[in-house]
């Protein structure tokens, strides 16, 4: 409609330029026909010119419409598409995603929880790691020592044990050497004895010598002839 008031304003302008051109050039012409008659056909040829022109326009309106018609049907198809892929797939996809993000939060939430207990219970063993390497480190002192004690204690065992071993192989030793003067002492004693007894006998012999020689010279001659030659109490023995 804008296009057809602009042509006709056009077509107006044009008609009133050709009339003051007319006027201006003091020229008259004789009219042949009728004044009504004349500017009846003006418009008509007018109107007829600008209906052409309305015409060519509404075919090409037509086929704009047409043209924004099947735009407007493919898309209308599109989003159909779209709201029916929005509906079965998009939707249902944001709902999977909605519950997994809740899951996520609630999953986050229990996590920042255990978090949080896990950093106390780390505070807690960090503590209690702390007194158990001190403590550790007290008892391996302590061990140390003791193991340093027992080293001791096993060189001085070991060296004790050599010198038992040492003081056994003597006293089994002396054992020996002791049954040897044992032995000794006996077959010295069974000698003494006889040695003894021999004495007593010398000294029975010189005492029986001593009581003949105090006797008479004649007794004393006879007691020496009676006694027989080579006894064992006798004072003249070859021996002697």
């Amino acid at each position: 409609m804008k296009a057809d008031d602009a042509r006709s304003s056009e077509a107006d302008a044009a008609q009133g330029a050709d009339m003051e051109t007319l006027a201006q050039g003091g020229i008259l012409r004789k009219k042949l026909y009728d004044q009504n008659l004349s500017d009846w056909s003006a418009r008509y040829r007018k109107n007829k010119q600008n209906l052409d022109t309305l015409v060519k326009d509404c075919e090409l309106l037509r086929g704009d419409v047409g043209k924004a018609q099947r735009e407007v049907d493919e898309r209308a198809e599109g989003y159909k598409q779209l709201e029916d892929n929005f509906e079965n797939v998009i939707f249902a996809k944001f709902q999977d995603t909605k519950a997994a993000y809740e899951a996520a939060m609630q999953m986050k939430q229990d996590l920042a929880m255990q978090i949080s207990e896990n950093r106390k219970a780390k505070g807690q063993l960090t503590r209690e790691r702390k007194m158990l390497t001190n403590d550790y480190e007290r008892k391996h002192a302590e061990l140390m020592r003791m193991a340093e004690g027992h080293d001791k204690l096993d060189g001085q065992l070991c060296h004790l044990t050599q010198q038992l071993g040492q003081l056994t192989s003597d006293r089994r030793r002396m054992e020996r050497e002791l049954d040897e003067v044992q032995h000794n002492l006996r077959a010295n004693t069974e000698l003494a004895d006889e040695v003894t007894s021999e004495i007593s006998h010398v000294q029975n012999g010189i005492t029986d010598s001593m009581a003949l020689h105090m006797e008479p010279g004649s007794r004393m001659n006879g007691s020496v002839n009676s006694l027989p030659l080579g006894a064992p109490d006798s004072p003249l023995r070859p021996e002697d």
